[in-house]
């Protein structure tokens, strides 16, 4: 980071920063890290495979109640710290198209996930696989924001589960040649 005035100038604040370009049709969204929530929330249905109504009622941060609209198998596709495409799923998550996008600490914890947002260290969650996805990090006044950006098709013409998944797989750039992966991790 650069420094500005000043102040530290934010560089690692749009979706996607880091990631590798997306392929035509694909853009980057997020979610907020959130150590305070106790469910996964998405505003995008095409993340989702096998919406239900949902039954769950959250309090706000303003302490009103809300009834979350439905809940299935969210997945969501990023890169791993080598550049890897990865899908992260997520049962039980909810979509509510009134919530900001929200990834639950304590529930990632549930599915053997770590997350590291410590001072001092780069911010990434460890997947069960113990492979490392990285966060992308904002100043909030005294304190910062993390990110989780992921894949999401540009288009809501996608179908099936299945489409999403092979069209998540051609997002991912192509190299122009082949590499050897010597990445552990």
């Amino acid at each position: 980071n650069s420094v500005k005035s000043g102040k530290e100038e934010n560089i690692d604040t749009l979706p996607g920063f880091g990631k590798p370009a997306p392929a035509d049709g694909w853009m980057y969204r997020s979610v907020l890290i959130d150590t305070g929530s106790t469910v996964d929330v998405f505003n995008d249905p095409s993340i989702f495979s096998h919406l239900v109504k949902s039954f769950t009622r959250v309090q706000v941060a303003n302490g009103r109640q809300h009834q979350l609209e439905r809940q299935g198998l969210a997945k969501i596709y990023t890169y791993d710290s080598c550049g890897r495409p990865v899908s992260i799923p997520m049962p039980n998550a909810h979509c509510d198209p009134s919530f900001k996008p929200l990834f639950s600490v304590g529930r990632a914890e549930k599915r053997k996930m770590e997350v590291h947002i410590a001072p001092g260290e780069t911010p990434h969650i460890r997947l069960a696989s113990g492979r490392r996805v990285p966060l992308r990090r904002q100043r909030a006044g005294d304190s910062w924001l993390y990110y989780l950006d992921f894949l999401v098709p540009k288009s809501s013409t996608i179908d099936s589960e299945l489409d999403v998944q092979n069209l998540a797989c051609m997002a991912a750039p192509k190299p122009d040649r082949y590499v050897v992966d010597i990445c552990a991790g």
